[in-house]
C-alpha cells in the first residue's frame, strides 16, 4: 500500500509533462547530449511507472530513451570537461531496471543489455564530484557518487568498495554534534533539506546492504537523528522545510 502511494505520487508528477514535451526533451538531448541529470531521472521515473502498469503508452518511447541513457552515461568523461551529473542518476537508473525486471514489463534480454553497459562506467572520470582521499572537503555530491557506485556494486555491475568508502568518509566530517548534516556556506546557515537528503542517502546505503567500514558510524547517526526528526514533527506529521535549490 505504501509503495502504491509513492507510485501514485510519481504518476501525478508526470502530469506536468505532455508526451509532446517528453519527445521534445528527448530530441534536444539527442542533439546536445546528456548535459544534466534531469533527463535520466525522468526516464527512470517513466520506467518505474511502466513497471507498475502505469503510463504504458510511453513504453516504446521509454525503450528508446533508456537505450540512449545507458549508452551515454558510461561514455561521459568528466575529466575532459563533459558532464551529465551522473552522480545523481546511476542509482536511479539501476533501481528502475531492477523494478522492470521484477515486473516483467520489459524483455529481460534488453534489461541485461542495458545493465551490462553500466558495467563500463569508470568511476573516477564518469562522475562530476569524486573524493580522491578521505580528507577531501567535498559536500553531498560525493555521497551521491558513493551511493550510485554502491548500487552498481550491489547489482554486480562493477564498482570498487575502496572508492565507495572514500566517498563516504568525506561525508562524516560534515556531521555536527547532533549528527545532522551541515551543508551551509557558514557556521549558522544550514538548509534543513540538505540535512534530510544526505541522511536519506545513508538510509539507502544501509537498506541496500552496506556493512562496510563506516556502517556503525552511519547507523549511530541515523538512530540519533531519527529521534530528533520525530521530535521536530508537528501533531500532523509535518516537518520544517527549507533549502537553496
Amino acid at each position: 500500500m505504501k509503495k502504491q502511494k509513492y507510485v501514485d505520487l510519481m504518476e501525478r508528477a508526470m502530469l506536468a509533462y505532455s508526451e509532446e514535451h517528453v519527445r521534445r526533451y528527448f530530441a534536444d538531448v539527442q542533439e546536445k547530449g546528456l548535459t544534466e541529470h534531469g533527463f535520466a531521472r525522468l526516464v527512470s521515473n517513466i520506467g518505474i511507472l511502466i513497471a507498475h502498469g502505469r503510463k504504458l503508452e510511453y513504453k516504446e518511447l521509454f525503450i528508446e530513451m533508456m537505450d540512449f541513457c545507458t549508452r551515454a552515461i558510461p561514455a561521459i568523461d568528466t575529466s575532459r570537461g563533459t558532464c551529465a551529473n551522473n552522480d545523481f542518476t546511476v542509482r536511479e537508473v539501476i533501481c528502475c531496471l531492477e523494478e522492470l525486471r521484477r515486473s516483467g514489463a520489459i524483455d529481460g534480454a534488453l534489461i541485461d543489455e542495458w545493465k551490462q553497459r553500466l558495467r563500463k562506467i569508470h568511476a573516477p572520470t564518469c562522475y562530476r564530484v569524486v573524493a580522491r582521499s578521505p580528507e577531501d572537503k567535498v559536500k553531498n555530491w560525493a555521497l551521491f557518487t558513493g551511493v550510485s557506485e554502491y548500487f552498481r556494486l550491489s547489482a554486480g555491475l562493477g564498482g570498487e568498495m575502496e572508492f565507495i568508502e572514500t566517498q563516504i568518509a568525506t561525508q562524516l566530517q560534515w556531521l555536527d554534534e547532533n549528527d545532522m548534516y551541515m551543508d551551509g556556506p557558514g557556521e549558522t546557515h544550514h538548509p534543513f533539506v540538505y540535512d534530510l537528503v544526505p541522511r536519506g542517502l545513508f538510509v539507502l546505503l544501509l537498506s541496500e546492504g552496506y556493512r562496510g567500514r563506516y556502517y556503525e558510524r552511519i547507523d549511530e547517526c541515523l538512530r540519533k537523528t531519527g529521534l530528533l526528526t520525530l521530535k521536530m514533527q508537528s501533531s500532523t506529521g509535518e516537518l520544517p522545510y527549507g533549502g537553496r535549490s
